[in-house]
C-alpha cells in the first residue's frame, strides 16, 4: 500500500519512502512528523509489499531519503533487482536509515554502489527526532 501522508512544504523539501510498520515507533512518528512539516512521505507497506513496489516507489517518487527496517535493506543489497536497476533512477536518495538492529558492512556497500549520492544513517530515531525538530523549528519561526 503506497500513501501519501502530507503536501509538499514551500519552505523545504523532504520526500521520503518507507517500508517501516505503523507498529514500530519510528514508523508511527513518520506520518505525524510529515503532517507536522508539510513533507512527503511515501509509506510502502502491507500485504501486499515486495521489495520490487518498494523499488519502483523511490524510483517514480525520486525521495531525497529512504528509511527501511533492517531486513529489507540487507534483502535489498543481495536482490537481482537492484542489480539490473540503472543507478541514475536513484540519484536522488541522499540518505539511507536503516532501522531495527545492524546491517552488515557488505550491504551497506552493494547498495551505495547503487545510490552514488548517497550515505548510509544508523540511528535513525534519534536523527529523526533531531532532523525534524529542527525543520519544525526553522519553519515556524
Amino acid at each position: 500500500m503506497i500513501v501519501s501522508s502530507a503536501r509538499k512544504s514551500t519552505s523545504f523539501n523532504l520526500t521520503y519512502v518507507s517500508s517501516l510498520s505503523k507498529f514500530h515507533i519510528g514508523g508511527f512518528f513518520s506520518g505525524i512528523y510529515a503532517l507536522l512539516l508539510k513533507c512527503t512521505l511515501h509509506h510502502v507497506y502491507g500485504p501486499t509489499f515486495t521489495l520490487e513496489k518498494y523499488l519502483h516507489t523511490v524510483m517514480a517518487e525520486k525521495p531525497n531519503c529512504i528509511v527501511m527496517g533492517a531486513h529489507h535493506f540487507v534483502q535489498l543489497s543481495e536482490s537481482d533487482l537492484l542489480a539490473n536497476t540503472d543507478s541514475e533512477k536513484l540519484s536522488s536518495v541522499k540518505l539511507i536509515m536503516p532501522t531495527g538492529s545492524a546491517v552488515p558492512t557488505a550491504s551497506c556497500e552493494k547498495l551505495l554502489s547503487k545510490f552514488k549520492n548517497c550515505m548510509v544513517v544508523y540511528y535513525y530515531l534519534k536523527l529523526c527526532l533531531i532532523l525534524h525538530l529542527t525543520l519544525f523549528l526553522e519553519h515556524h519561526q
